[in-house]
């Protein structure tokens, strides 16, 4: 961050020369972003060997490794195949090589065009405290330069354990190596031991294994964002998911802000620059490490999750495509589904010129997009519906307005103006009587407002809503231009409310449904040159209502109407 955010100009009013000592305590340590600060910054005044990688935890209080001043660090390599084949336990067969600047631990087997991945030294083992190198499976020592999860036996500088967790504490800060009674804090980060020197190579939770080889993530997030320019550097994770029964590499990754137009255009050369983007992608990481990717997500600049101190945060990244990602990715896929099935229903069974000539939609279009899900495409899944969002609904809508438009106002108003109050503003039980079967569309949903006194200002509203007692209240008035209100089951009906001492509550908005005593249909109104969609008015003679069918707050109706009003005009 600092090399990409500190100007020129900035670095002609920086002195650097008196900064001695900067430690670096990442897990695991970049050798390459050691160079690249001290190269950018020597001109400051800056001296590499103000470096000082160390390893500590808030657990430990704080320090378990660090050098000593005067020493060089020490930067171990080894090759990309010789990479995939680690696992726990398995010899790294590595080397010393000394130098100035730093002392090389460099793999013998890297030859020719083999790239190396480096790991920094995190510092010496033996300030005071005893570290090891544990296999996390059969909690046995691990042996020369085994790679290993990193314990630090128990001192007065580890704490006792988490608050109220006794659990967690048992787990973490008394784990025992095989055939020993002393305790050891478990740190979750994986490393090994060369010369008393710890080196950090990973977190446990965080190292990907597919076909039962090892890789850690940074290396992997590393080769991505080299990989085209386009790619944001710091800003990917890279983890695994299981697909039937087996784990595929997932990579999320953000694009720079000039590339943001590919994510979200659907103009040929932005597609083409998302595309191009992925293949760069796929291809580093099949050379490199030999694997297929999964999925690829790029998003847009500041979105991935980071700790406060700027890591990525990869479990959590994966939690969200997990929950959302890979949702999307499928209500993508539906959407395209959807598209497709609507340009051949439509060559086969719809006749916009009959639909007009006999003013209605026929009821087998209904049915089927009923049945199709179409009435209800943004009512999550677990209430029946598509689950689809706003770009893809708009997607969708788009295209039927190109195949017939009343058919897409039709639908329109049944998933905005219908289904969004009841779904953005209902209480969980409306939400669970209503939304399973508006989403399938074995009822419709309308939309009443407007008045013929008063047309579609809320303030000139008449129609009123009289308590009977402190949860029930009687209906009273007319709505005109109600969509189709005719057919619909559920009516979002937009009132006056008033309470018991018949005190003004303002606009409140009601699901009145069809039946209730009180609900009768009048004519049709115009309809705005669409012959086919049915708009009526409605009468309401002291039709019967409760708490349970209110929609959001009393007299917040205004807010619920505006937000479907809003949403239906985009």
């Amino acid at each position: 961050m600092c090399i990409n955010k500190i100007t020129s100009e900035d670095k002609r009013k920086l002195d650097l020369s008196s900064w001695d000592l900067a430690f670096i305590g990442a897990e695991p340590i970049q050798a390459e972003t050691l160079d690249k600060f001290a190269a950018a910054f020597k001109e400051c005044g800056f001296k590499k060997s103000a470096f000082y990688p160390c390893y500590g935890m808030a657990e430990a209080t704080l320090m378990i490794s660090g050098g000593i001043k005067q020493d060089d660090f020490v930067v171990k390599s080894r090759g990309a195949e010789e990479q995939r084949e680690q696992s726990h336990g398995i010899p790294l067969r590595i080397r010393e090589q000394r130098g100035r600047g730093g002392r090389q631990m460099v793999d013998p087997h890297v030859v020719g065009e083999v790239k190396n991945s480096s790991f920094v030294s995190s510092g010496k083992t033996d300030l005071g405290q005893r570290v090891i190198v544990v296999n996390p499976d059969s909690k046995t020592i691990c042996q020369g330069k085994e790679i290993g999860e990193v314990w630090v036996e128990e001192n007065n500088s580890i704490a006792d354990g988490y608050w109220n967790n006794k659990q967690l504490t048992e787990e973490i800060f008394k784990a025992k190596v095989s055939g020993s009674n002393k305790n050891y804090l478990r740190t979750g980060d994986l490393g090994f031991i060369k010369h008393n020197e710890l080196f950090v190579t990973g977190r446990i939770k965080d190292v990907i294994i597919i076909r039962g080889q090892n890789y850690y993530p940074q290396d992997i997030e590393r080769t991505v964002e080299r990989s085209h320019p386009a790619l944001k550097a710091n800003s990917g994770a890279a983890f695994s998911v299981e697909v039937e029964g087996q784990e595929q590499l997932v990579i999320v990754q953000e694009v720079n802000r000039r590339d943001r137009a590919c994510l979200v255009s659907l103009k040929n050369e932005e597609k083409k620059r998302r595309e191009e983007i992925e293949s760069a992608i796929k291809s580093a990481i099949s050379e490199e490490f030999g694997l297929n990717i999964y999925d690829i997500q790029l998003i847009k600049t500041g979105s991935i999750s980071k700790t406060s101190s700027g890591k990525i945060q990869r479990y959590l990244c994966k939690e969200k495509y997990l929950s959302e990602f890979r949702r999307d990715k499928e209500c993508l896929a539906r959407t395209r589904e959807m598209i497709s099935w609507l340009r051949d229903y439509a060559q086969e069974n719809i006749n916009s010129q009959l639909i007009d000539e006999r003013r209605c939609i026929p009821p087998y279009i209904v049915l089927d997009f009923g049945n199709k899900g179409l009435l209800g495409m943004q009512v999550p899944k677990e209430y029946g519906g598509l689950g689809l969002n706003n770009y893809q609904t708009m997607q969708i809508l788009e295209q039927l307005g190109a195949i017939d438009t009343t058919l897409c106002l039709f639908v329109g108003l049944n998933n905005i103006l219908g289904i969004r109050p009841i779904l953005n503003y209902g209480s969980e039980k409306l939400k669970q009587e209503l939304l399973p079967i508006l989403a399938t569309g074995r009822e419709l949903a309308a939309f009443a407002l407007t008045e013929k006194s008063a047309g579609s200002n809320p303030q000139a509203i008449i129609s009123k809503a009289i308590a009977t007692s402190q949860d029930t209240w009687n209906i009273t008035g007319s709505k005109i231009w109600s969509g189709s209100a005719a057919w619909a089951g559920v009516t979002n009906v937009f009132v006056q409310q008033q309470d018991l001492d018949g005190k003004q509550k303002g606009i409140s908005a009601f699901c009145v449904l069809r039946g209730t005593p009180g609900l009768r249909q009048g004519k049709e109104a115009l309809t705005m040159g669409m012959k086919g969609m049915v708009q009526n008015t409605e009468y309401y003679d002291d039709v019967p209502d409760t708490t349970d069918e209110q929609i959001g707050k009393s007299g917040m109706g205004k807010e619920v109407a505006q937000d479907a009003m809003l949403y239906g005009r985009l």
